[in-house]
């Protein structure tokens, strides 16, 4: 290879021996000695096998819960968005109104201008069908009191929480030394509401009969009485409704507030009630309480990395939830609520990119230029995740400005 190092020095040839030596022809550069950076022949192996193993991936769509569980299920995917069949496009024209049955109903240009390009604004905001506000409406009647008692500091109802550190707020006592592991066990069940028959808990838990009995036992201490039906909120296998949906004995947890519940059916509702849902989706917001499903417990939680990845499409559905009430609201100058959406996306999901983003759109609205662009050297232009320096994507040039 030819190289101009120097005037003085000219052109001269560099070449690298089989050794990977680095030579140089000028008398001046003889007595330095270099080796060229490079990968073994090991290394270099399994960069190729990466590259071949992933040259064709596509992004999956988000996955969807079995229909059988309820009406609302068939209206919505495991993130709590409408279905692609009850939503339209937005208007062709950017300069055309999507009106009042999208989260984000001006004009597509409104909301461009805060670093969106329209074919993402068309993706986070589409058109809801009345057919979709009529059925999500009809089919959960009972959100805003189920929203209401989990706020409440006198809730009648256990509570788990997994948007944030793992939690159950059960109403019987159990050994606090017990209760790590039996919050797991508590969030399988809910996360599998079809019903968990005896063998599927023993592949899961990998105790013994004997064990998952008393175990199961303590949980259904934990839990409590059930005080719309008056009996346990952890029936007897061979009593429950998945028995009978089955035919064979199941376990299931009844009547158990879920934060992550909750966020899906207020997101299914705020986007099936177009520009007056964002109030849902703000209500969805603030049940988040840190990254989803962490703190959890040693040598446990196998299962979560297994199939479905419940923690993913958690973090997936807050980051995306955030992202159009932050949109929203700088398009109507609410840059208080703007900076709460912002804030609690970063809690969820400090190391995505698209909070962090959304925090710099905030900062350079509210006129924090230097503190914006901080944001974007320490997150986005150069990671703290060893990569080094990268060539930021477009969306991030244009939340910089």
């Amino acid at each position: 290879m030819i190289i101009d190092a120097h005037p003085d020095l000219g052109a001269h040839t560099i070449t690298i021996s089989g050794t990977g030596e680095v030579v140089f022809s000028h008398p001046a550069l003889r007595g330095v000695h270099l080796h060229a950076a490079g990968l073994s022949v090991d290394e270099a192996a399994v960069c190729t096998a990466i590259v071949e193993a992933t040259r064709e991936t596509r992004n999956e769509p988000m996955p969807v819960n079995d229909d059988s569980v309820g009406e609302l299920e068939s209206l919505i995917d495991a993130a709590g968005t409408l279905r692609p069949e009850y939503v339209h496009d937005r208007p062709a024209s950017d300069q055309e109104r999507a009106g009042p049955m999208s989260l984000l109903p001006e004009t597509t240009d409104a909301y461009a201008q805060t670093g969106d390009s329209a074919d993402e604004i068309n993706q986070i905001a589409p058109v809801a069908s009345i057919e979709a506000q009529e059925r999500v409406t009809a089919s959960d009647p009972d959100l805003d009191q189920a929203v209401a008692k989990w706020n409440s500091p006198d809730c009648d109802l256990p509570k788990l929480t997994v948007l944030g550190p793992v939690h159950v707020h059960g109403h019987g006592d159990v050994p606090a030394v017990r209760r790590a592991y039996l919050a797991e066990m508590l969030t399988y069940l809910v996360l599998h509401p079809d019903g968990v028959v005896t063998n599927e808990f023993l592949q899961v838990t990998g105790v013994s009969r004997s064990r998952l009995t008393i175990d199961l036992a303590l949980l259904r201490k934990w839990l409590g009485t059930n005080p719309t039906t008056g009996h346990d909120h952890l029936q007897d296998a061979r009593e429950t409704a998945a028995a009978k949906r089955l035919g064979m004995p199941a376990y299931e947890a009844e009547d158990i507030l879920v934060d992550l519940d909750l966020f899906r059916r207020l997101r299914a509702r705020g986007e099936a009630r177009g520009a007056d849902g964002i109030t849902d989706l703000i209500t969805a917001l603030r049940l988040v309480s840190g990254e989803p499903f962490s703190q959890l417990r040693d040598k446990g939680w196998s299962w979560l990395h297994d199939g479905q990845r419940h923690d993913h499409v958690a973090v997936s559905m807050i980051v995306d939830t955030a992202h159009i009430v932050v949109s929203r609201a700088l398009a109507e100058g609410d840059h208080a609520l703007a900076r709460e959406a912002a804030d609690i996306a970063l809690l969820a999901a400090p190391h995505d990119d698209i909070p962090h983003l959304d925090y710099v759109r905030v900062l350079t609205a509210t006129g924090h230029q230097g503190l914006a662009e901080k944001e974007l050297d320490d997150h986005i232009y150069n990671r703290d995740d060893g990569d080094g320096p990268v060539e930021p994507p477009e969306r991030s040039k244009r939340a910089a400005g």
